[in-house]
């Protein structure tokens, strides 16, 4: 019986478990869908935030490289040299075209079908191209490259051409799918609308330059551009009603007033004078400045949609993480109180139920529990056989009341132990804040420490120019005491010289002089004593170097960050621990040209010091150390290798961990890496290391340059 019994319990709860892991599985897997969702949206519209700039980049150098291919055409024909608004027009155009080119290009070359090995190739050569034009502009035209302006027209041509080739290919990589959004497919229009006016005002830009009528070719292809135009500008205006966003609905009235009033009405003036063959009233200069609000326009309404769209994607992809962490904690802890509520039920009310059952089987009101049967059969059994036996009745009640009572005292239980969770919990708390304590107690003993360690060699150091300092002025003074004895001797010469009447007498004091001079070592002390004075003030000097030193760096516990130079850095703390370097290895130093940059002097102080001692420490006799610096964009490099034992590769991941260490018990704490892990990252900065046993180390630090924090 007590088998059946248990064998229902535990069906029972196997059904609940079941039930909640439906129920709690389909909330979290429908988060996870909404997380797929959001982040698919999040990069789609990253992406195309990407390419809609490279768009933009790749149209401004195509509308720039036409003015400076007509302007530079125009010159190479021209008789006489260059003038200076020519120079300052051509010089412009390429400024600005080759700044958006190199920009575009440097974001192209990770992606096909989008001709960046030709753009690039084509561009070099209008470079060099643009060498040979810069010597005949300052010539007469007999004196110039017959060939050069066709030669010029034609290379320029082409890498304009493969330029409208790489901004078509760009719009293959925009797919919209399931996940697409009306954002999305706004900026989406929104690029492929700036690369379409693009073009059209890149060839119409082209024939102002050239001074001749579009063919009838190309005045199609600008009414084909045209008519695309407007089919996209009718989507835009009906993605940003569906959006309902104001400043995205005004941004794109006033874009394509702009556009479709004020520039087309130009182009249309430029075109139509100069297929009439009249001059033109509309300079090219001019051309470009109304291009401006209309072509940028349409650049800024598309990056206002894609940074919304991310805005958009990174919210919905955090409240849907949001959302499953809900989902997860709620099944967890519904699953526990089942559970818990489940095994006290089988505790207090199935095993006096068992009980009951066994006592009416022994009094013969139940059949046996071996009878075919379920478990309700028995328990209305059971009821009916209570109803036939008062005592039996009697007995359950008791049992039952008493069950009821204990029932309350486990609730009571229950609240207590929820009490104790709570201070356990505050006491977890503070004994986490202790903790931390205790670390940063620990951390600054390590920081002291390694100045201790420093002590004797900076002793050293200063002791040596303090002995022969002490033993110059012993010397002083055994050289004071004869000059002295000469003084007076000479003051008691002079008394007598006073009273002599006779030459004679006079050359009997001088020879007196002479001999007490001689006696007395009066030219030795002259010559020696410029010397003692000089080399005590070389030592005194050194002194003062070794304690300026010492007191810079000691700084350690400044939390002020200042503008620094690492090269000075890295010199101070080679002065100071000089005594534990030069005797385990020969340091060499390459310094390169490093900008100032913002830190705290006494944190990177105590970087540097960790690495050279443990460099040192690596070395078993004698080796090398090597420290460089140098500047690469905006980061600055130190790199500090070591000839030493090396490290095992195996133990590369976890050097950087608090008490870790590969030394001898008692000969290192293990925070010395783990200090300079935390000083880099607190200066925005990264450390790593190539190490190889028997070969040595080579630890690198980049640093950012920063003017402010």
């Amino acid at each position: 019986m007590k088998k059946a019994f248990l064998s229902s319990h535990a069906s029972i709860r196997t059904a609940l478990l079941a039930i909640l892991i439906v129920l709690g599985g389909g909330s979290i897997i429908a988060s996870l869908q909404q997380i797929n969702d959001s982040l698919g949206q999040y990069r789609q519209s990253r992406d195309l935030s990407e390419w809609a700039y490279v768009a933009a980049q790749l149209l401004t150098a195509t509308q720039h490289l036409t003015y400076e291919r007509g302007r530079t055409t125009v010159v190479l024909r021209s008789a006489g040299p260059i003038t200076a608004k020519d120079r300052a027009f051509i010089d412009e155009r390429r400024r600005l075209a080759d700044a958006a080119l190199a920009a575009a290009l440097d974001r192209l070359k990770d992606l096909s079908d989008v001709q960046y090995a030709d753009t690039f190739t084509q561009w070099q050569k209008v470079r060099q191209l643009r060498q040979q034009a810069d010597k005949d502009f300052v010539v007469v035209r007999k004196s110039r490259d017959p060939n050069l302006s066709s030669l010029w027209f034609e290379t320029v041509s082409k890498l304009i051409h493969s330029i409208q080739l790489s901004t078509e290919g760009l719009l293959g990589y925009f797919k919209p799918g399931e996940i697409t959004t009306r954002l999305t497919l706004l900026a989406a229009d929104a690029m492929e609308l700036r690369i379409t006016a693009g073009h059209e005002a890149a060839l119409i830009a082209e024939a102002l330059s050239a001074g001749e009528a579009p063919t009838e070719e190309r005045l199609f292809h600008i009414h084909e551009l045209r008519g695309r135009e407007d089919r996209l500008w009718q989507e835009v205006e009906r993605l940003v009603g569906y959006e309902g966003i104001e400043k995205h609905r005004d941004k794109a009235k006033e874009v394509k007033y702009n556009h479709l009033n004020v520039f087309r009405s130009m182009q249309d003036r430029v075109l139509s004078e100069l297929r009439s063959g009249k001059k033109g009233s509309v300079a090219a200069a001019e051309l470009t400045s109304a291009s401006l609000p209309a072509l940028d326009g349409i650049s800024e309404l598309m990056t206002m949609t894609t940074g919304h769209a991310l805005r958009v994607a990174d919210e919905g992809m955090v409240n849907a993480l949001e959302t499953l962490i809900r989902h997860i904690v709620w099944s967890v802890a519904i699953i526990f109180l089942l559970l818990m509520a489940s095994n006290y039920v089988v505790r207090r009310v199935v095993k006096p139920l068992e009980q009951v059952d066994g006592e009416l089987q022994r009094l013969g009101a139940l059949p046996p529990a071996d009878k075919k049967g379920n478990e309700i059969d028995r328990l209305r059994d059971s009821a009916e056989a209570l109803e036939r036996s008062l005592t039996a009745r009697h007995e359950v009640e008791t049992r039952l009341k008493r069950a009821n009572e204990e029932l309350l005292i486990a609730n009571r239980k229950m609240h207590e132990y929820v009490s104790v969770v709570a201070a356990s919990h505050t006491e977890l708390e503070q004994a986490y804040k202790e903790l931390q304590t205790t670390q940063s107690r620990m951390l600054h003993q390590e920081k002291m420490a390694s100045i201790g360690q420093l002590a004797a060699g900076v002793a050293h150091e200063i002791n040596n120019p303090l002995g022969f300092i002490i033993s110059n002025l012993g010397t002083l003074g055994k050289y004071s005491v004869r000059l002295m004895e000469y003084l007076h001797a000479l003051e008691e010469i002079t008394r007598k010289m006073d009273l002599m009447d006779t030459h004679d007498d006079c050359t009997g004091a001088l020879a007196e002089i002479d001999s007490l001079r001689k006696r007395l070592k009066i030219s030795v002390i002259e010559d020696d004593m410029g010397r003692l004075v000089s080399e005590s003030l070389e030592g005194c000097d050194r002194m003062k170097k070794i304690v300026q030193n010492l007191k810079s760096f000691a700084r350690l516990d400044e939390h002020e960050f200042k503008m620094a130079n690492i090269n000075a850095a890295l010199e101070n703390t080679l002065n100071i621990i000089w005594n534990e370097l030069k005797y385990k290895a020969t340091v060499t130093k390459s310094y390169g040209e490093i900008p100032p940059t913002l830190c705290n002097p006494g944190e990177l102080n105590q970087v540097f010091m960790n690495l050279l001692i443990n460099a040192a420490q690596a070395i078993e006799d004698h080796g090398k150390i090597s420290i460089e610096t140098y500047q690469d964009g905006q980061s600055i490099f130190i790199v500090i290798s070591d000839t030493g034992c090396g490290i095992p590769e195996d133990k590369l991941d976890t050097i950087f961990e608090p008490f870790f260490t590969t030394k001898e018990a008692g000969k290192g704490t293990g925070l010395g890496l783990s200090i300079v892990y935390d000083i880099i990252k607190k200066h925005a900065g990264e450390i790593t290391v190539e190490s190889r046993v028997g070969k040595g180390s080579r630890f690198t630090v980049r640093l950012p340059v920063r003017n402010e924090i």
